[in-house]
This record gives structure tokens, C-alpha cells and sequence, in this order.
């Protein structure tokens, strides 16, 4: 397993657990997000972007398949679910694609792609 993918576990992983304090240590002063509610610059905003979270429902990224992207970085393909926080039961279920690029040991980029279809 290259050292971006297991980077990339560790994201998904501390995003899936609200662990901020790790998702914070993977982020790099540069880092970008991109989502459907806009884009957020630097470590500070991807912080506070981690931070967001739902009082009942836990999000998690169930992920199917990790690909390199020509250029660099790597594709996350799978699902976002939100679990119930009491029961563990799965309330919803959609479709992710999720662009993520590295410099170093830090996270650099973090897109949701929109273009889902094109990636089967």
C-alpha cells in the first residue's frame, strides 16, 4: 500500500470518528476544501470544515476503492453514510467520489466530484 493511501485512510478515518485533533494533525496550512457549500482555505478552515457535525447522526465514508488520479493524488470511491449515533443503524446512504491530493505527510486537497458517473 503506498504511503497516499494509508494518508488517506488516516483522513477518512478521523473524519469517520469526529477525531478533529487527528484530522487536524493531517492538514497542512495550504489545505483546500472544496464541497457544494463552497471552498475552504488553510489549516483553520479545514479544521472548523471537520468540526461540523450533527447532534444524533455520526458520518462516516465507507469506502470501495482508492485509485490514483493522473497528475497526482488519488480518487476515494464508496458512500457516505450517517449512522445513528444510539442504534449504530445506517439512517442514510449516498454516493461519494472524494479528490484528495497530498504534499508531504499533510493533506493538500479535499474535493467532492460531482461527476459520479464518469468514474465507474
Amino acid at each position: 500500500m503506498s504511503e497516499e493511501v494509508e494518508l488517506a485512510e488516516r483522513v477518512l478515518e478521523a473524519l469517520g470518528r469526529d477525531d478533529t485533533e487527528a484530522f487536524g494533525e493531517l492538514v497542512s496550512d495550504e489545505t483546500e476544501i472544496v464541497t457544494a457549500r463552497g471552498v475552504r482555505c488553510g489549516h483553520a478552515e479545514a479544521v472548523a470544515w471537520a468540526k461540523n457535525k450533527y447532534d444524533h447522526l455520526q458520518r462516516c465514508f465507507a469506502i470501495d476503492e482508492i485509485r490514483p488520479l493522473e497528475g497526482g493524488g488519488l480518487l476515494a470511491i464508496g458512500r457516505t453514510e450517517y449512522v445513528w449515533k444510539d442504534s449504530g443503524a445506517v439512517g442514510d446512504s449516498s454516493p461519494v467520489a472524494i479528490e484528495m491530493g497530498f504534499r508531504g505527510e499533510k493533506l493538500v486537497r479535499w474535493r467532492f466530484r460531482e461527476d459520479l458517473t464518469e468514474l465507474k
